[in-house]
């Protein structure tokens, strides 16, 4: 997904927004390490970021395993896998966070969550 500084932060200034970013970068790379990761595992190129591969992001297990249950040909297997999609939605796409942008994907999410438990 790309973004610019403006989706993220629209009503202010971009030095701003810049020192937002970098302030919000160096307190993510520290929760990293903290739970044993490289602060590499974010990095900074020019003017984009980008995760490291290896890095499992859940939001991407999620969608992995509705997939699943939709390929799935016996239903233990659907159902295997929509309780597992099931249980990594928890409270949701970044619960409590309010943004324009990301408020499209927090509803998508919750829509697919809903087929999933119906």
């Amino acid at each position: 997904m790309r973004l610019s500084l403006i989706h993220i932060w629209p009503h202010i200034a971009t030095s701003t927004a810049l020192k937002n970013l970098s302030v919000t970068l160096f307190a993510i790379r520290k929760r990293l390490q903290e739970e044993g990761l490289p602060a590499t595992a974010i990095d900074g190129v020019r003017q984009s970021l980008r995760l490291d591969p290896l890095l499992a992001v859940d939001t991407q297990d999620y969608l992995r395993a509705l997939a699943r249950a939709a390929r799935a040909a016996h239903k233990v297997d659907r159902d295997r896998a929509l309780e597992e999609a099931i249980a990594l939605f928890g409270a949701g796409l970044l619960p409590g966070v309010r943004a324009d942008w990301l408020t499209a994907h927090q509803e998508t999410f919750q829509q697919l969550y809903r087929v999933a438990v119906d």
